[in-house]
């Protein structure tokens, strides 16, 4: 099991070390170059040796001003290595707001592209008495000033060399980022990410992305956000894929054809316009094209609900559509696929509102779309876009299940244990079938919890109406249910005292909150004594809509 970041490049060195591991454009021979996960870890080796021979100390913050690129790879992964602590800055960002975050998290060392940034930054007017070293990549190094050194990336990385043996790197409860808000309420806040905080979204995060040793990835969204961040660079390098950056979003269509990625991170406003395209194009075709190319879409799309296990609103059999698939994706996705790079099949959409209707338009040509949305705090996803057919499925349990078991979280009574809405359960049993075990049938009345309602795939079922049910129809346009698969001590005692079962989930001290994404406080069985500890990779949330929805009330 990976612990810290810098883990999710180290770990590849042994079996995979040549495969290749971030790429980029280069602007000044025209050329793509790329570097595999040995030579990745060799460059950030030598940014961490610069980093302590700067004087840098365990903790120190490090703050980084560039495009996203190799770059900025290394020097994210070289601060990780010796227990330092990023502060990416948006590129894109004002001279004043980056002056503010570099006094505010007291940032002693700056890479930034050139000596125009650096001082527009000091014109800001800002306290920077702490930073004294501003390294550039694309200008010469100046002569020094009162109080800060100003020196060329490459002659910077030389000084590395004096370094002998690396100090200790970080352990999970450290700091792996400070993020600053956009600041739309105000001055831009600090938020402190530590290594399980962004480790823990990870393993979250697989659990819809689930990336295959072949695919690779294509970054275009900014790395100073914790969206894109912990997605194409983290996720992507972690499972040995290869990530490349694209050229700026003026090129990404060229860019995707270029790269033929196979998984995207993204916004609404790419999958609108592409969209818009397919509908102007439609537009100028005939009747039958347009009824053709509705079929397909809505095939597609019937054949990504049959996978999940979603209801199929519609009477055309399953096998009409495995008839038609090859017709329909040579008379029409193969053409739409084609404008993503030909290999899409997973793409997330982040930062805003992802339109039902775009979504299903994209899934139906065959590219899986999630919505990923969050905050910042949270250190980046909160859940994915849901619409009234997303129900929990069979795949979903057995997924987290499994999910449980490679975290070696423990089991209680000799399974894991979720618990459910009753409208959430309705839907899974009824997709379940006879693969569903009532609870009578596998325990007696004394050992069964209270609510306990079933068995499937190795977790036992507990229903509350209190299981958390959250509505915001800016991120989806349905009431979602949260239901929670724990293992022991995910959420503090588990032994059994007195008289009955009892299992307590809630956290200690907890008395509600208004945190809309807080189960905490919500969920439980006889939750009458309050939770010691805490383990938070002992425990799997799964979100899910309900053919119910629209009659629960959100809590």
């Amino acid at each position: 099991k990976l612990h810290v970041i810098p883990e999710l490049v180290s770990h590849h060195l042994e079996i995979r070390g040549d495969d290749p591991a971030v790429c980029q454009f280069n602007s000044k021979t025209k050329e793509w170059e790329t570097l595999s996960f040995k030579e990745l870890y060799a460059r950030s080796l030598e940014w961490a040796n610069a980093f302590v021979a700067s004087g840098l100390k365990k903790g120190d913050r490090v703050a980084m001003l560039l495009p996203n690129g190799i770059d900025a790879v290394c020097f994210d992964q070289g601060a990780l290595i010796v227990g330092l602590v990023p502060v990416p800055l948006h590129i894109i960002d004002t001279p004043a707001n980056c002056a503010y975050i570099l006094e505010d998290s007291d940032t002693k060392l700056l890479v930034t592209v050139n000596r125009a940034r650096w001082h527009a930054i000091q014109a800001a007017g800002a306290d920077l008495s702490q930073l004294h070293t501003v390294v550039y990549v694309d200008d010469a190094s100046e002569p020094d000033s009162k109080d800060v050194c100003c020196v060329n990336v490459n002659e910077w990385l030389k000084e590395g060399d004096s370094v002998g043996t690396l100090p200790p790197g970080p352990e999970e409860e450290d700091l792996a980022a400070l993020v600053y808000t956009s600041g739309t309420t105000g001055k831009p806040k600090g938020v402190m990410l530590t290594h399980k905080n962004i480790m823990s979204d990870i393993s979250a995060l697989l659990y819809n992305i689930a990336p295959n040793p072949s695919d690779t990835w294509l970054s275009f969204l900014p790395l100073s956000h914790t969206f894109e961040r912990t997605t194409s660079y983290y996720i992507g390098l972690g499972m040995g894929n290869k990530v490349t950056f694209s050229r700026g979003v003026a090129r990404i269509l060229d860019d995707l054809k270029t790269v033929r990625p196979s998984i995207m991170m993204s916004v609404p406003r790419v999958f609108e316009k592409v969209a818009a395209k397919i509908n102007e194009r439609l537009k100028q075709k005939g009747a039958v094209s347009r009824l053709v190319f509705q079929a397909a879409v809505d095939a597609g799309y019937r054949n990504f609900s049959r996978r999940n296990g979603l209801p199929v609103d519609s009477s055309v059999p399953a096998a009409f559509d495995r008839l038609m698939d090859p017709v329909y994706d040579k008379l029409v996705r193969n053409q739409i696929k084609n404008s993503f790079g030909g290999r899409m099949r997973v793409a997330v959409s982040g930062g805003a509102a992802l339109s039902p209707e775009v979504a299903k338009t994209i899934i139906g040509l065959g590219i899986e779309i999630f919505q990923g949305y969050g905050m910042t705090e949270t250190a980046v996803t909160a859940r994915a876009s849901l619409d009234a057919t997303c129900l929990l499925t069979v795949k979903q349990v057995f997924r987290a299940a499994a999910i449980l078991k490679a975290a070696n979280a423990p089991k209680i009574n000799g399974d894991y244990v979720a618990i459910i809405h009753p409208y959430v359960a309705y839907d899974l049993m009824m997709a379940a079938g006879d693969a569903w075990m009532d609870v009578h049938k596998y325990a007696s009345p004394e050992n069964i919890y209270n609510g306990e309602i079933g068995k499937l795939g190795g977790v036992r079922f507990v229903e509350t109406t209190e299981a958390k049910i959250v509505s915001n129809k800016a991120t989806s346009p349905i009431n979602i249910f949260c239901t929670l698969f724990l293992g022991a001590d995910a959420y503090g005692k588990t032994k059994v005292e007195g008289s009955g079962l009892e299992v307590i989930v809630k956290q200690k001290g907890s008395s509600g909150s208004a945190d809309p994404l807080n189960q905490r406080s919500s969920v439980g069985w006889k939750a009458i004594k309050c939770a010691e500890r805490l383990s938070e990779e002992y425990m799997v949330r799964v979100e899910s809509g309900s053919t119910w929805s629209s009659q629960a009330a959100v809590n």
